[in-house]
């Protein structure tokens, strides 16, 4: 119960991040060879658009909540 109104505050604040810069929905991962395309940090746990190519942290996601 407490990890499903975690993703549900994470989905609140991607609403305000909004899509990728390309349009797509993000989906959640772990992408630790990535960069946050917001504060350019690395993607240890965070979100991956669909389309694959940008990537937001969950620092920053947390940040909005």
């Amino acid at each position: 119960m407490q990890q499903a109104l975690a993703e549900k505050k994470a989905q609140e604040a991607l609403r305000k991040i909004g899509s990728c810069c390309a349009g797509f929905q993000w989906i959640k991962g772990n992408y630790p060879s990535d960069e946050c395309d917001h504060c350019f940090s690395p993607v240890a746990e965070g979100y991956n658009c669909f389309a694959g190519g940008h990537f937001v942290c969950m620092k920053c996601v947390e940040m909005l909540r």
